[in-house]
């Protein structure tokens, strides 16, 4: 959230008294303290307030509202405040007004990765895992760009390993919001009694350019009793 600040200054001889204070892009800001485009806003209160002559020690004040600005880093925003009083001495509304523009900078949320082991088949250890790639930001949209095991390898495709897979890159995930895939591996092993740890790691990109790489660890025990 952006906060604003709104100074009003009287430049008249003689008191003038607060009748509007309307932002060009929100709205206006003597209504109330917050509505679905402005919140935290006091500038409601300074409304009817007599201002003292210029000079006078009440010839200003000032008020404050909070705002959600969205878009991407580098994007501008420009608002425009504008105030009207009445000035009582000649029966007259006046007005005055001010922009101010902000450039937008990245607010980053890592990305979160999680892979769960979902079903062994039997003693041939072929596993099931589930992997989600979930987008923590409520701005940016990811691109999954690599998939990754550190004992099996790319996992979007069926080679080593990996006997099946509907894990794949190139695809968006939006904001707060999660992608799902899963896979299946055979894990070798010379005996049905094992512990077995992997990490997948998942090489993101959002839409201002900032790579990460969340990963996450599963593992996977099987033990098998004797027979009598």
């Amino acid at each position: 959230a952006v906060t604003f600040t709104v100074t009003i200054e009287n430049l008249k001889g003689e008191s003038v008294d607060i009748l509007s204070i309307v932002d060009d892009k929100l709205g206006d800001l003597g209504v109330a303290s917050s509505t679905a485009l402005f919140f935290d806003n006091d500038c409601n209160t300074l409304i009817s307030t007599t201002l003292g002559g210029a000079g006078s020690a009440t010839d200003s004040t000032s008020c404050s509202f909070k705002a959600d600005i969205w878009g991407n880093a580098g994007d501008t925003h420009t608002n425009v405040v504008d105030v009207t009083a009445y000035q009582p001495s000649k029966a007259q509304n006046i007005e005055g007004s001010d922009d101010h523009t902000i450039t937008l900078t990245d607010e980053y949320d890592a990305p979160s990765l999680t892979k769960t082991p979902t079903k062994i088949a039997n003693c041939s250890m072929e596993v099931d895992y589930l992997v989600e790639v979930r987008n923590n930001s409520e701005v940016d949209t990811l691109t999954i760009d690599e998939l990754n095991d550190d004992m099996l390898g790319d996992i979007t495709l069926v080679q080593g390993d990996v006997v099946s897979t509907t894990c794949s890159t190139g695809g968006t995930v939006a904001t707060n919001s999660v992608y799902s895939c899963s896979f299946t591996a055979n894990i070798p092993s010379a005996t049905c009694n094992l512990t077995h740890t992997n990490e997948v790691t998942a090489v993101v990109t959002d839409d201002d350019g900032t790579e990460s790489t969340p990963n996450d660890m599963a593992t996977v025990t099987l033990t098998t009793g004797g027979t009598d």
